[in-house]
């Protein structure tokens, strides 16, 4: 029903980047959970957390950018128009 196609069709590459970036950081802390307090594991559970962090703060960073594109996409549209003072209004 719902597959990758569904998500990635018609979406800008900064969107897919940021669905991408949420899968590895939701990835990387059930890793790290299911790993647990074992010692011998100590290093890929420090991996995991580093890479959920690191994935996580590119997914934040990632957000207002592609929201950002979006309105300008949208502001340079044909759905705005400016009246005769020159101010820009939307039309529905």
């Amino acid at each position: 029903m719902y597959g990758p196609r569904y998500f990635f069709t018609g979406n800008t590459p900064l969107c897919q980047a940021f669905l991408i970036c949420i899968v590895f950081s939701f990835t990387g802390a059930f890793c790290a959970l299911l790993i647990g307090t074992k010692p011998q594991f100590a290093t890929i559970q420090r991996f995991y957390s580093i890479l959920s962090m690191v994935s996580m703060s590119l997914a934040l960073l990632l957000l207002p950018c592609d929201l950002l594109l979006r309105y300008f996409i949208f502001a340079s549209s044909s759905k705005f128009f400016k009246n005769e003072e020159g101010r820009r209004f939307l039309l529905y």
